[in-house]
């Protein structure tokens, strides 16, 4: 069987060990090919599943998939109730943020969800504490201008502010993307951070953190348990009005392609990989991110990783899916383009509410 999944330890090393693991109890190859986070995040799936059998795909882009036809229906390729244990055994909404137009398209193996990260100690030798509000992380990048960082290529800064907006008070939708008190935290926050945010995706920046830059704070960042450490720890992200902490989902699904001539084969492979044993053991133990739930309760295995799981375990479960709609992948391109430039030349937050209400219009 062929597979495909994006070019990070965090993914290809579990799907490797996992497929060394699976040829070893069934005779059955699964050869995997791996593709930068950049396309994981914007290529359309039904340009990619006719070659493949497998696909590790991000939730938004489902229901543009399904409407092209690209993937196949679990239920048809597995017991109904396995699909429903499994997708009720996922942490937080990642089960169901895979299920469209009553049918389950794939089963969450990876999760992951916007959290905050930060360097203790350069924290304290500032004399600092970690923010715990929206007010406190722009008085903090106030006092020290480009220590605190942000991811803010065009995909990122649109998860930055669907993130913003939901500590507001209301989950972006297509209708009402954000409001404009998101926009204009961004806006006012951008001046001050690190250059870094405009050209690094979250893995990239938080090496770079973890390897010394001096950046002290990250309020939004997808977390990467292998970079978790004593010199980097995540937590939950910054509080908005009222205390309301929403953050946006992330993590992977494994998928099965409309044109698997051996779906019933890749099902049973994803289902496989996605049991709790197999994402303790497996997944967990060679630096992935597993999706089960009951390993973020309780991962036994000390070390960094458990740090992580247990750091974030909260974000996860309060943690909200980007809106299930066949238009929204489109929508996040362009309007990550939008915002992101928008932010870069200091453009008026109104006007940048306005081209992205126009952006979400059908």
């Amino acid at each position: 069987m062929r597979a495909i999944g994006w070019d990070h330890p965090r993914c290809a090393e579990p799907m490797l060990a996992a497929s060394a693991a699976w040829h070893e109890l069934t005779g059955v190859t699964v050869a995997w090919e791996f593709r930068p986070l950049a396309a994981f995040n914007d290529q359309p799936l039904h340009e990619l599943a006719p070659d493949y059998d497998l696909l590790v795909i991000d939730h938004p882009a489902i229901a543009e998939a399904v409407e092209h036809g690209a993937l196949r229906p679990l239920e048809e390729l597995l017991p109904a109730e396995r699909v429903l244990r499994l997708t009720q055994e996922a942490v937080g909404p990642s089960g169901a943020s895979y299920r469209w137009d009553g049918a389950t398209w794939a089963l969450a193996v990876d999760a992951a969800c916007h959290v905050s990260a930060r360097r203790p100690r350069l924290l304290e030798q500032l004399g600092e504490e970690e923010p715990s509000t929206w007010p406190q992380v722009l008085d903090l990048a106030r006092r020290h201008p480009g220590l605190v960082a942000l991811p803010l290529l065009p995909a990122d800064a649109l998860c930055a502010l669907l993130s913003i907006a939901a500590t507001h008070g209301r989950a972006p939708t297509l209708a009402d993307p954000a409001p404009q008190a998101a926009i204009e935290l961004l806006a006012e926050l951008t001046p001050l951070l690190h250059p870094a945010s405009w050209s690094c995706a979250p893995p990239r920046l938080l090496a770079r953190m973890a390897g010394g830059e001096p950046i002290a704070y990250v309020p939004l960042t997808f977390g990467y348990s292998g970079l978790a450490g004593d010199h980097l720890r995540y937590g939950d992200v910054p509080a908005g009005p009222g205390g309301l902490r929403m953050p946006i989902l992330g993590g992977a699904g494994l998928a099965v392609s409309a044109t698997s001539r051996d779906a019933g084969l890749a099902a049973g492979f994803a289902a496989w990989l996605c049991d709790e044993p197999v994402q303790r053991e497996l997944v967990l133990g060679h630096g992935g991110q597993p999706a089960h739930a009951a390993v973020w309760g309780d991962p036994a295995r000390p070390g960094p990783a458990a740090g992580f799981l247990r750091d974030t375990r909260g974000s996860m479960v309060a943690a909200f899916a980007r809106p299930a709609h066949p238009a929204w992948p489109a929508f996040h391109h362009d309007a990550g383009v939008a915002l992101a430039g928008a932010l870069a030349a200091g453009e008026p937050p109104a006007a940048v509410a306005r081209r992205l209400r126009t952006l979400a219009q059908p």
